[in-house]
Parts: structure tokens; sequence; C-alpha cells
């Protein structure tokens, strides 16, 4: 009788690896070559939308685009094109981003690249305003947010 309980938990044990390793073969996905064309058109809108708020000269709305925190990291626009962390970040754009200041934002040659949960930008933006002129090209990852909303 034990041997009989004993082979059949073997068997239910079996069927539910296997079970599990079916499951995860088929929801794998490639995660280089896919392009996840949703994500990447939801990217570009919140790139569009970062820099309709830009204009608007909305910084509070700006800060709200980025997840400010210990792996925050931008280039400064001017030279020497210096990394800055989050609270340089931020003081760099509230003196620039002021409300009724004139601001041009626009972004060139964009690609946006997802990995499955993480997405990249890349490209060159143009931000001139009534503070100051700066070009750059650089790139800044984002987090899983297809579901929550890309950040």
């Amino acid at each position: 009788m034990k041997r009989i309980v004993l082979v059949i938990l073997a068997l239910l044990l079996t069927l539910v690896q296997i079970g599990c390793q079916k499951e995860t073969a088929q929801t794998r996905t490639d995660v280089i070559n896919e392009a996840y064309p949703e994500d990447q058109a939801k990217i570009r809108r919140m790139f569009g939308d970062l820099l309709e708020v830009a204009k608007k000269g909305d910084i509070d709305r700006v800060e709200a685009f980025h997840l400010y925190g210990p792996k925050f990291t931008k280039y400064d626009e001017t030279e020497p094109n210096v990394r800055l962390d989050a609270e340089a970040a931020r003081k760099l754009e509230r003196d620039f981003v002021k409300p009724g200041s004139e601001i041009d934002a626009s972004f060139q040659d964009l690609k946006v690249d997802v990995f499955g949960d993480v997405g990249g930008c890349h490209g060159h933006s143009r931000l001139s305003g009534s503070n100051r002129e700066s070009r750059r090209g650089g790139s800044r990852p984002h987090d899983d947010g297809v579901s929550e909303g890309w950040r």
C-alpha cells in the first residue's frame, strides 16, 4: 500500500512538472528579436506627452515622467555633459522649465527598443528656451510599465 501511494505521488509530481515546463516554453518570447510594436507606440506617445508638458512649462508633470531615486542618471545637456544624479537633474530641469517661459522641445531620430518588460530610447533632443539652449543625444531606460503606464 505504501509503495502504491509513493508511485501515485511520483506520477502526480511528474505531471505537474511537465505541465509547468510546457507552460513556460509556450509563454517565452524572443526579447532580442521581437519588436513589441504596441509597447513601442506607448513609449513614443509618452515622449510626445513629455515634450508637450515641457513646452507648457508644467514642471510638476515633467517630473512625474521621471523615476527619481538612487538609480536615476541624466547627462547635462551643455558642455562638459557631466552625469547628474536625481537631485542635480531635478534642479536643472526646474531652472529650465518654468511657467511662462517659452520652450521649444523636439526629439529627432527617436529609436525605441523594447526587450520584454524593459524599453530603451535613443535619439537627439533639441531644447531651447528663454533660459538656455541645448542639444544632446542620449538614452533613457524605462522599466516595466506596459500594464501600469510607462514612466
